[in-house]
C-alpha cells in the first residue's frame, strides 16, 4: 500500500472519492481527523501493494487538479500504516503500549512516550499511544501524572521499535505507602515454599509447595481479595510442583512436576491438560521458569535449557548455560527481552557466575561475575533496567555438612548496559528464605526471612545446628538513593513463605514457617531443642 500526504488544500467536496484507471488499479483519498485538508492516498493493484508509476502519477495530478493542486507546504502524516520513505518505499508504523493495573477511583493516570505524546488512562487494562513509530525509532514510556494517593512505576518501557507494535509495556499503580500489614484469611491448606500468582482478574493463585515434614502439597487455592476469603482451585496432577508460569497468550498457566510432561493449568476451568514433554531436562533436579517478551518460557534445569512455544505446545532444545543456576540462582528477564542468570550453587559451593541468555540468537554470553558468591538469594529488575541482587548464602559445603554456610547482607546492582555489578549497600539483617517484591513506588520491599542457623561438628557426637532466627522485620531499598532502611514489621515471624504483588497494587504475603523452641531455658545454644511450625495466617500490605 502506498501511502501519500498532501498539504493543507482547498478541496472538501468529499470523504471518500475512487479513480479507476485501466487495469484496475484504484487510487483512493479519504480526508484527514478534524477536518483539515490533509489527504491519504493509497494505490492498490488487484489487492497488492505497488508503488507509484506513470499512471498512478497521471491519477494523482487529476486528483490534485480537481482539489486545487497541492496546497501549501506544512502537512503532515496522518495515523495511517504507511508512510513514504527518503527511497519511495514505503515505511510502516507501529504502535507503543501494554497494560495497566491498580487504577482506583481517585482520578486518571497521565502517561507520556518520549517526553511527550501524553495518554490519560482512568481504567485498567491495555492501553496504546496514538503517535506511531518506525522501525528503529526509540520509545520511553514514564508515568507523567498520578493521584496524590496512588504511585505507579513502569516497566519494559523503553527500547527501540523492531518489526511489529510493542505491547509489553506494564504500568503497575497502587496506593501510596502506608506502611503497615494487615490480617488476611489465612490459606485452607497450610505450605511453605509454595507458588503465588497473581492473576488479571485481581485473584491469586496458590500452588503447590510443601508441609513441615517435606511432603508435597498438591492443591491449588485461590484468594479473592474483595471478599477476603480462600477457595479451593484444583489439584495438581503429579506429587510435587517444581516451577510455574502464566502465559499472557491464553491466560493459562504452565506448570512441571516430577514427570517430564508439562501441564496446562485452566483457571477459569480448573482443569489440567498435558502439553509438550521435556526432552533433556532432568525430572528431579532444581528448575526455574522464565517468561520471555514474546511469550515463551524458558526452562533451565542444572546445566540444561529448553524453550517453550505456547503456540504449538513444544518444548525444543536450546543452548544450555555454562553454570548451574537453576539451583539456588535466579533467572531475571531484562527490560530488553534477554535474561540474565546469576549465581547459584555447584553442589560444593555458592557460585558467584553471571551470563545473560538472548532468545533471538540462543546463546548465552559470560558477564561480570557477583563480588559476592550466593546462593538462595533473591533478583528483582527495577524500572531504571538495573537488577538487584540481594541477601542469600555464600560459602562452603563439605562432608555433607553446611558448616561453611552464612548469611549474606550485601546486595549488588547489574548493569546490562555495562555488564558490571556494583555494591547496593546492604541489608541491616543478613537473611535467607525472605521475599523480595518490587513496588509501585519503585522501591523493593525485603520481608521476613531468617538468619541461618549456625551448623558445628560436634566431636563424637555428628552434627547439630542452631536454631535459625525467624523475622518478622521488613527493610525497604530505594533506587534513588541506592540506600535501605527499616520500613516495619509483619505481623508474624515467617521464613519461606510466598509474596506477590497484587493488580490493586498490595502485597500479599502467604504461609511459610517459623522456627520454635523447645526448652528456652537451656544456655548452651547447641542444646537447644526446636522445632518448625506453621505461620498459618496471610497478610496484606503497603
Amino acid at each position: 500500500m502506498l501511502a501519500i500526504v498532501l498539504g493543507h488544500g482547498t478541496c472538501r467536496a468529499a470523504a471518500d472519492l475512487s479513480i479507476r484507471v485501466p487495469w484496475g488499479n484504484t487510487m483512493r483519498w479519504a480526508r484527514g481527523r478534524g477536518g483539515d485538508a490533509m489527504w491519504e492516498v493509497r494505490m492498490q493493484f488487484e489487492g497488492t501493494t505497488v508503488f507509484a508509476s506513470a499512471v498512478g502519477a497521471l491519477a494523482l495530478m487529476t486528483v490534485l487538479a480537481g482539489c486545487g493542486g497541492g496546497g501549501g507546504g506544512g502537512g503532515s502524516a496522518l495515523p495511517v500504516g504507511t508512510g513514504i520513505g527518503t527511497g519511495g518505499a514505503p515505511t510502516q508504523k507501529f504502535a507503543v503500549g501494554g497494560s495497566i493495573t491498580g487504577i482506583v477511583n481517585a482520578g486518571p493516570v497521565i502517561l507520556g512516550n518520549n517526553g511527550g505524546d501524553l495518554l490519560t488512562l482512568s481504567a485498567n487494562g491495555q492501553f496504546s499511544f496514538d503517535r506511531r513509530l518506525n522501525e528503529g525509532d526509540s520509545y520511553r514510556v514514564s508515568v507523567s501524572s498520578v493521584p496524590s494517593t496512588q504511585s505507579c512505576s513502569a516497566m519494559f518501557s523503553e527500547g527501540v521499535v523492531s518489526t511489529a507494535n510493542v505491547t509489553s509495556v506494564k504500568i503497575a499503580c497502587g496506593p501510596a505507602q502506608r506502611g503497615a500489614f494487615h490480617e488476611a484469611a489465612p490459606m485452607l491448606t497450610p505450605r511453605a515454599n509454595h507458588t503465588l500468582i497473581a492473576m488479571p482478574d485481581s485473584s491469586v493463585l496458590a500452588m503447590g509447595g510443601s508441609d513441615l515434614a517435606s511432603n508435597p502439597v498438591r492443591s491449588v487455592e485461590r484468594y479473592d481479595p474483595a471478599s477476603n476469603s480462600w477457595r479451593a482451585a484444583g489439584t495438581l496432577p503429579f506429587p510435587a510442583l517444581r516451577a510455574a508460569a502464566l502465559l499472557p497468550s491464553n491466560g493459562k498457566i504452565l506448570i512441571a512436576g516430577s514427570v517430564a510432561q508439562t501441564q496446562l493449568y485452566d483457571p477459569a476451568s480448573q482443569a489440567f491438560t498435558p502439553t509438550g514433554s521435556f526432552a533433556n531436562l532432568a525430572a528431579s533436579a532444581p528448575l526455574q521458569f522464565v517468561t520471555l517478551l514474546d511469550g515463551r518460557v524458558l526452562a533451565s534445569s542444572g546445566s540444561e535449557a529448553q524453550i517453550y512455544e505456547p503456540n504449538t505446545g513444544t518444548w525444543n532444545a536450546t543452548a544450555a548455560p555454562s553454570s548451574i543456576h537453576a539451583d539456588g540462582g535466579t533467572f531475571t528477564l531484562l527490560s530488553d527481552g534477554k535474561v540474565l542468570a546469576a549465581g547459584g550453587f555447584n553442589h560444593t559451593e555458592a557460585i558467584p557466575d553471571s551470563e545473560v541468555f538472548d532468545p533471538s540468537s540462543q546463546k548465552w554470553t559470560a558477564v561480570g561475575p557477583l563480588a559476592i558468591s550466593r546462593t538462595g538469594h533473591t533478583s528483582t529488575l527495577l524500572p531504571n533496567g538495573k537488577v538487584l541482587v540481594i541477601g542469600g548464602l555464600t560459602g562452603t559445603v563439605s562432608h555433607y555438612c553446611a558448616c561453611g554456610l552464612r548469611t549474606v547482607a550485601a546486595a549488588e546492582l547489574f548493569d546490562p548496559m555495562t555488564n558490571t555489578w556494583s555494591s547496593a549497600g546492604a541489608l541491616t539483617t543478613a537473611r535467607i528464605g525472605f521475599s523480595a517484591t518490587l513496588m509501585t513506588t519503585s522501591q523493593v520491599l525485603v520481608v521476613g526471612g531468617n538468619i541461618q542457623g549456625r551448623t558445628e561438628q560436634i566431636p563424637n557426637d555428628g552434627f547439630r545446628t542452631t536454631i535459625p532466627t525467624p523475622l518478622k522485620s521488613v527493610e525497604a531499598y530505594d533506587p534513588l538513593t541506592n540506600s535501605w532502611r527499616n520500613w516495619g514489621e509483619m505481623q508474624l515471624s515467617r521464613t519461606l513463605h510466598a509474596a506477590t504483588l497484587m493488580t490493586d497494587g498490595n502485597l500479599l504475603i502467604t504461609g511459610g514457617s517459623a522456627a520454635a523452641f523447645d526448652n528456652q531455658a537451656t544456655p548452651d545454644p547447641l542444646e537447644i531443642a526446636w522445632h518448625n511450625e506453621w505461620v498459618i495466617g496471610s497478610e496484606i500490605g503497603w
